[in-house]
């Protein structure tokens, strides 16, 4: 009996063995084995089938036409073979050299199923003549050796889409082998060197005809070094959309954009990922080195079950809360989900799925839009559909046209910049390479923690001091009540899971619901940091929220009285922050903190003394003449009372030098391995040595360490804004105008003597051009905030020579007389 013989090469026919047997055993066992050859053909059809309706849009998108294309040109070319869809050396050859040659298609048309085969150009390809024999070839033109390709700017394809006409007409040589229809040997019969000929010449190919065309040489990948450290302004582009908006609605896709941006940013992810991400891949996980921290840090975690090059095993993105509220992407989500679930209603009472079953909301997908799914479909199928990819890069190309960045990279933006900002930071490549999951060995797959926390610390800000966590928005807890507006289903939701959990985790084992448990826990952590992170934006960028549709779409929130106090607590903790280095002098050495507060307390009462001193010293000073004058004994009494007062004035100011003589020690004495204490960056009046009697508010008044923006500079100058009559009406431009100069303490003389000619400046350049104090702020924000690092001085140099603000003359040496 004849049977096929299936191995690694061809299908081969051979002759089997027979044995005794009568006919009737012969002709049955005939027919099971068609049979089951027939069995295991449907079998395998079906697998394909099913490998065919689960690949990739992408991949199906690129090869179904190129695969269509060569099948029709086999149909034309080769009308007259009985199977024209039998893959053969003579047909690949051909159609590939043809490919080869021909002109490279437009751009933008949109990829049907359909190929796109031109006859005519083949034939004029096919039948041209090659070369001259009569010509030494070391001497022609390498234009002329690469088939006469045509001048300027149209040219051939590349390798890229060589390599997908390669693997969509191998795939249609195995599909022929599973179906039995051939029995070729791809390697050995098909891809011969002839073949492979024609591959390295299009490979060699594109270096000559660049040189040969005058082609552009800069790399893109390098032309996109000019945007290092223009990631702020990608991201400010994109929030400056929300004031433009005029609903909530409308502002949506700058909120979505800017999520996108950040995660891929610090997660140094690809935008594939993202698209195809549903909610279930998220949650959020604490950690701390107890060695180093005394703080948790927050981490992101996106499960990618289904990304570029994952082979079946499932790969993470992760991203810290970043060190500015600005750039954090954790945030970003909070904001993203609240704009999303008010506008969707999709978790408000009965639409709120069932997280206790899985089909329910599994397949919700993480980013979504409104108003652009078919009418056919409903919202909740609209939600399960992946986003289109140009609605991003739209947005990306005009905001990088706009701020003069030159790249043609656009989906995958944030990874690159990502990925640049860590080699930068002269992070090790082996960090980078497993943040960014470029290529995963089995150590990364099956044993790790998948928390490259070096290159995740470096990627969230935290650079100094050896990476330690130190954010201070975090420290400060927002109000329960205020919490609970947020999300408000998700408290009942974890109810209901954590009861299914009680009730049939011991069955289900103990994965049971650890996804939804994973996302409403989530959603509850996401609450603290919403409220922490807009109330730290309000604070130090006071310039974003006001106008910005977010914050006015959610009154309940950002208008709540307890929501301006919790306000006014994160200012006073922002403040009063310190650097990560100060806040861990505890834990190298313990007390010390405890001492230098205790010394410092014994110091201020001994001020608060001595000026009770100085005032009764100075009554009696206005009162000895009267006395005098009535009697000598009085006189007598008035020198005792005078000399007794300021003996007991000097005796507290010995303590006094006393003390400080103590911190100086104490500081000389601490071990060298930890670093001298910074000096405060606070900057607050100095009342003790201030002849003027100001009010409490005044002498509490604390400037800002450093503003971000000249907006605020602009307000807290003139008591506006979150300045508000701050340290008096009219804020510290009126306290100038009553005091002159005589008001200001030795630490902050120059900042305010800075600060002033700075808002000078801008109302100077305000009323010359007609602009508003807004308009000026904004257009020298870039030369202040990223050119110059927010630096004062440097600031005022910058207007000196451009002539907005005078030059003082130096003062000469005081003369003796």
């Amino acid at each position: 009996m004849v049977v096929p013989q299936f191995g690694v090469g061809r299908t081969e026919i051979v002759q089997q063995q027979p044995y005794n047997r009568s006919p009737g055993q012969a002709l049955a066992d005939g027919a099971r084995h068609v049979e089951a050859q027939s069995q295991l053909q449907q079998h395998q059809q079906w697998v394909g089938n099913v490998l065919d309706a689960i690949a990739k849009p992408n991949t199906k998108a690129a090869y179904e036409p190129k695969e269509a294309e060569f099948l029709e040109f086999c149909r034309v070319v080769y009308g007259d073979d009985p199977v024209p869809c039998h893959v053969t050396f003579e047909k690949v050859y051909k159609f590939f050299y043809y490919v080869v040659h021909r002109q490279v298609r437009p751009r933008g048309k949109k990829k049907g199923t359909s190929g796109y085969f031109n006859l005519e150009e083949y034939n004029r390809i096919w039948s041209a003549t090659r070369g001259s024999p009569d010509t030494d070839t070391n001497h022609v033109p390498p234009h002329l050796c690469f088939g006469d390709l045509p001048e300027g700017e149209g040219s051939s394809p590349g390798y890229d889409c060589f390599n997908q006409y390669k693997c969509a007409i191998k795939k249609l040589h195995e599909k022929n082998l599973r179906n039995k229809t051939t029995g070729l040997d791809w390697n050995q019969e098909i891809w011969t060197p002839w073949c492979k000929d024609l591959e390295l010449l299009v490979k060699r190919r594109k270096g000559v005809m660049k040189k040969v065309h005058h082609k552009e040489k800069m790399n893109p990948d390098h032309t996109l070094l000019k945007g290092k450290g223009k990631d702020k302004l990608i991201e400010e582009e994109m929030w400056r959309e929300g004031f433009t908006k005029s609903t909530l609605r409308n502002a949506f896709g700058s909120i979505r954009h800017r999520l996108m941006f950040l995660f891929t940013l610090s997660g140094v992810l690809r935008m594939e990922s993202l698209h195809s991400a549903e909610l279930s891949d998220c949650f959020l996980i604490k950690g701390r080195n107890e060695a180093k921290e005394s703080q948790d840090w927050d981490c992101l975690i996106m499960q990618m079950c289904d990304g570029k090059t994952n082979r079946g095993k499932v790969f993470y993105g992760r991203s810290m809360r970043h060190k500015n509220v600005l750039l954090c992407p954790i945030g970003a989500l909070g904001f993203y989900l609240l704009s999303r679930f008010k506008l969707s209603g999709e978790f408000e009472e009965d639409r709120c799925p069932d997280f206790t079953d899985n089909s329910a909301w599994y397949d919700i997908k993480l980013l979504v839009s409104f108003g652009t799914h078919n009418g056919a479909e409903t919202a909740e199928e609209g939600r399960k559909r992946p986003i289109k990819p140009k609605n991003f890069s739209d947005s990306m190309r005009e905001i990088l046209g706009k701020l003069g960045i030159p790249s043609t990279h656009l989906q995958h933006l944030g990874r690159l910049f990502g990925n640049m900002n860590l080699q930068y930071l002269e992070i090790d490549e082996e960090f980078i390479r497993m943040l960014g999951n470029w290529a995963v060995n089995i150590r990364d797959q099956c044993y790790s923690t998948h928390l490259p926390l070096k290159a995740m610390r470096a990627a969230a800000g935290f650079t100094t001091s050896e990476g330690r966590y130190y954010n201070p928005r975090a420290l400060v807890v927002p109000p329960e009540e205020l919490e609970k507006k947020i999300f408000p289903f998700a408290d009942r939701a974890l109810e209901k899971v954590e009861a299914a959990c009680k009730s049939k985790g011991s069955r289900m084992g103990g994965y049971y619901l650890g996804t939804a448990r994973g996302f409403l826990e989530m959603l509850l952590r996401l609450r603290t940091i919403i409220l922490q992170d807009a109330a730290a934006m309000k604070v130090l960028h006071p310039e974003r929220c006001d106008g910005h549709m977010f914050f006015q779409a959610f009154p309940e929130l950002f208008r709540n009285q307890l929501f301006l106090e919790y306000t006014a607590k994160m200012r006073l903790e922002l403040s009063h922050a310190v650097e990560v280095r100060t806040a861990t002098v505890d834990a190298v050495l313990p007390g010390v903190i405890e001492h230098f507060n205790s010394l410092g307390q014994g110091v201020r009462r001994n001020g608060e003394d001595i000026m009770e001193v100085k005032k009764d010293v100075n009554d009696l000073r206005e009162a000895i003449p009267a006395m005098m004058r009535d009697t000598t004994l009085a006189t007598w009494q008035a020198a005792i009372m005078r000399d007794t007062m300021l003996a007991t004035w000097q005796s507290l100011l010995s303590g006094m030098t006393s003390m400080v003589g103590d911190m100086r020690s104490a500081t000389a004495t601490a071990p060298s391995a930890f670093p001298a204490l910074p000096a405060m960056q606070q900057q607050t009046i100095a009342a003790a040595a201030n002849p003027l009697h100001l009010t409490e508010q005044i002498r509490s008044f604390t400037f800002e360490s450093q503003h971000n923006n000249l907006k605020g500079m602009w307000d807290e100058w003139h008591g506006l804004g979150n300045y508000k009559d701050m340290p008096m009406a009219g804020g510290v431009a009126a306290l100038e105008e009553l005091h002159g100069a005589k008001w200001r303490g030795k630490n902050i003389q120059q900042r305010v003597s800075r600060q002033g000619r700075i808002c000078l400046a801008i109302k100077k350049k305000s009323e010359a051009e007609s602009k508003s104090i807004d308009s000026v702020c904004n257009e020298w924000n870039e030369k202040y905030a990223v050119d110059l690092n927010k630096n004062m001085r440097s600031f005022v140099q910058y207007l000196q020579n451009k002539n907005w603000i005078p030059v003082h003359a130096r003062r000469g040496r005081r003369s003796d007389t």
